[in-house]
């Protein structure tokens, strides 16, 4: 059983990173580097990076702060390797922001999961589960405002 969703996703980003990295330097046509480029590095990369900035920002407390920094320094390293680019701005659209984006968005969906659970219990009007959902939301609100 996976214990911790974030590290898994950090490793599964990594190393389809790597696997771009790879396929680019040693097994891709000299003709087919436009293809490459759009496949990999304007969809794939920055969906890996929503994915897994997903994952990160919900599972993980400390390393979501670094996780769109890691991710940006993975596409200057897998474009270095293909393409021998220099660093631009494209790392902002195509790693960063994607990657600050799942983050972002993991987080709040951690936050805000009691909430959901007390509206649906409230809507089946069910006493003792909205009871239960009402104390643990603001244990977990309080947590998280206190503790940030």
């Amino acid at each position: 059983m996976i214990k911790n969703k974030g590290i898994t996703a950090i490793i599964i980003s990594m190393i389809i990173f790597a696997g771009m990295a790879l396929y680019g330097m040693f097994f891709l046509p000299g003709d087919d580097a436009l293809g490459f480029g759009l496949l990999f590095l304007y969809i794939i990369f920055p969906l890996t990076c929503l994915i897994s900035g997903f994952f990160v920002g919900k599972h993980l407390e400390k390393v979501k702060y670094f996780y769109p920094i890691i991710t940006s320094a993975a596409f200057v390293i897998v474009t270095t390797l293909v393409f021998n680019f220099d660093i631009n701005t494209t790392i902002l659209f195509l790693a960063f922001l994607p990657a600050l984006i799942g983050v972002l968005i993991g987080y709040k969906t951690k936050a805000h999961i009691w909430l959901w659970a007390f509206f649906i219990c409230y809507s089946f009007n069910k006493k003792g589960l909205c009871t239960f959902s009402m104390i643990f939301w603001f244990k977990l609100n309080r947590e998280y405002h206190f503790n940030s």
